[in-house]
């Protein structure tokens, strides 16, 4: 994976500063991942898209995490703090595609989701239609008795196992944070999307390193390129230079 220059991040997030979260971490793989073009990018199973954002994100702000959640009892704020070795585990071995799983008499086969399924469901507005319809998208076939079942034709307690059983196997894309309130002793599940924390805090850094270029051509008069060539820390020095 190769590393971004400043240049390079301000203009991925130039260009996906209002775009979909599906697009913007095509956006950042594609700056990072340039042997991999579009349709190889979006074809990654969303744990292995996500992968590659944390390493993506360790390269640039390191393996820490600083979050706040509210408490959905008391409405306390509750920091939390974690690091990617908490959270991303490395799966024993690889699973092979496709998935086969045999429940209350039906045999399914399913694949996992990738970057095209989800761009396919961001239409859909309710929660529920856009997991019913993720949860179909998944599944290659199912059959009860050696005769095929249509997909609508599945109970809803098969389609929860399949919701469940893919859950597990791309787990990288399903990171629950357990929290706890310690002011009500309350306890939750946070749902970690690395793409909208990674791309929060790129949109932090963003403007951060504007105003700095905005500064140091005031002063100087050196262009945004001249600035954006320099190390952080040469920048930082010189902003400590004139006060800033």
């Amino acid at each position: 994976m190769e590393s971004l220059s400043a240049r390079e991040l301000l203009h991925a997030w130039e260009l996906g500063h209002s775009r979909h979260p599906v697009e913007q971490s095509l956006l950042l793989l594609g700056a990072v991942r340039p042997d991999l073009d579009r349709e190889a990018l979006s074809s990654l199973t969303l744990s292995e898209r996500d992968r590659l954002l944390f390493r993506l994100r360790e390269q640039m702000f390191g393996t820490s995490f600083a979050a706040v959640s509210l408490c959905p009892e008391c409405g306390e704020r509750v920091e939390l703090a974690f690091r990617t070795a908490d959270v991303l585990h490395d799966q024993l071995g690889s699973i092979p595609e496709p998935i086969d799983f045999q429940v209350d008499g039906y045999a399914l086969r399913v694949r996992r989701l990738n970057s095209v399924d989800l761009a396919s469901a961001a239409g859909l507005h309710d929660l529920d239609a856009a997991r019913y319809f993720l949860i179909e998208r998944s599944i290659i076939s199912a059959e009860q008795d050696g005769r095929s079942v249509h997909v609508s034709d599945l109970p809803s307690r098969v389609m929860n196992f399949i919701s469940e059983q893919m859950a597990e196997v791309d787990a990288a894309a399903n990171i629950q944070l357990r929290v706890t309130c310690s002011a009500c002793a309350h306890s939750w599940n946070e749902t970690l999307n690395i793409t909208t924390f990674l791309w929060t805090e790129i949109e932090g850094w963003a403007y951060r390193t504007l105003r700095d270029v905005h500064q140091l051509a005031s002063t100087y008069g050196w262009s945004e390129s001249e600035i954006l060539a320099m190390s952080a820390w040469r920048r930082h020095c010189y902003l400590r230079l004139i006060g800033k």
